[in-house]
């Protein structure tokens, strides 16, 4: 195969293009150590996102099952003491229904 013949280059020129070489080769090792590292920052962001829902999960699990009994008991005191008021309002308006008969029958036609 003929082709150019190679310019013969000067001490100095192959020293440069040596250096040049090199300095590209360390900027591609930089570029691919950068990447990497970005690389498993991505997963070990993405890694922690699905530990903290797991975790929230669980969490929020185990203050259902903690906070349960004392909603039950809450929801227990508020049904009784619902219940003491309308028996309360119930005696009431029986007193004053009692009160009204009375009234009524006092009263001459």
């Amino acid at each position: 195969m003929v082709g150019k013949p190679k310019a013969k280059l000067s001490k100095e020129e192959r020293k440069a293009r040596k250096k040049a070489r090199r300095e590209a080769a360390r900027l591609r090792r930089i570029q691919k150590e950068i990447q990497a590292k970005k690389d498993r920052l991505d997963r070990e962001t993405k890694a922690t996102e699905v530990n903290a829902a797991t975790i929230k999960s669980k969490w929020r699990s185990i203050l259902r099952r903690l906070r349960a009994p004392q909603l039950q008991d809450d929801f227990l005191a508020l049904r009784l003491r619902s219940e003491r008021l309308m028996d309360m309002k119930r005696a009431m308006i029986d007193e004053l229904r009692e009160a009204l008969d009375f009234a009524n029958d006092q009263t001459p036609p």
